[in-house]
C-alpha cells in the first residue's frame, strides 16, 4: 500500500489545485513524478503484505483440498451411478429373459392342455360308445330288440 497524502487525494479527486481545470503543465508534471525514486515500503506495510500472501496462500490451499475432495466425491458418485446403471440394465434383461421364459412355459402349458383337453375328449367318446354298444347288448340279450320283452 503507496502511502499517499491526503491532499494529493483530495487535488485528484478535486481535478488538481486549479478546481478541474486542465492545463498542458499537468502531464509534464507526471512525467517528472515518474521519473522520482519510487518510495520504499515500510517495515509495517511490508509485513502486512506477507501477511496478506500468506492468508491468501492458506486460502488457496484450502480450496484446492476442498476441490481435490468434491472431484473425489464426484468420481464416487459417478462410480456408483454408473454400477447402478449397470445393476438396473442386468436386472431388466434377467426380467426380460425370465418373462420370455415364463410366456414360452405358459404356451407349453396351454398346448399340453388342449393335447389333454383332446384326449379326455377322445376317451369320453370312446367310454359313450361302449356304453352304446353295452346298452345295446344288454338290450338285444334281454330280447328287447326283438320286440320279446319280457312284459307279461
Amino acid at each position: 500500500m503507496e502511502a499517499c497524502s491526503v491532499s494529493e487525494s483530495r487535488e485528484d479527486k478535486m481535478g488538481g489545485k486549479n478546481g478541474g481545470k486542465k492545463k498542458g503543465k499537468k502531464k509534464v508534471k507526471k512525467d517528472e513524478e515518474d521519473e522520482k525514486p519510487k518510495e520504499e515500503i515500510s517495515e509495517l506495510d511490508k509485513a502486512y503484505y506477507l501477511n496478506q500472501i500468506q492468508s491468501l496462500e492458506t486460502k488457496v490451499r484450502r480450496s484446492t483440498t476442498r476441490c481435490q475432495q468434491l472431484d473425489d466425491a464426484e468420481r464416487h458418485a459417478r462410480a456408483q451411478y454408473d454400477k447402478l446403471q449397470q445393476d438396473k440394465t442386468d436386472i431388466i434383461k434377467f426380467l426380460k429373459d425370465r418373462l420370455t421364459a415364463r410366456g414360452d412355459e405358459v404356451e407349453e402349458l396351454r398346448s399340453r392342455l388342449a393335447g389333454l383337453v383332446k384326449a379326455k375328449q377322445a376317451e369320453k367318446d370312446h367310454y359313450e360308445v361302449c356304453l352304446i354298444i353295452v346298452s345295446l347288448t344288454i338290450y338285444c340279450e334281454t330280447g328287447w330288440c326283438l320286440g320279446l320283452g319280457s312284459s307279461g
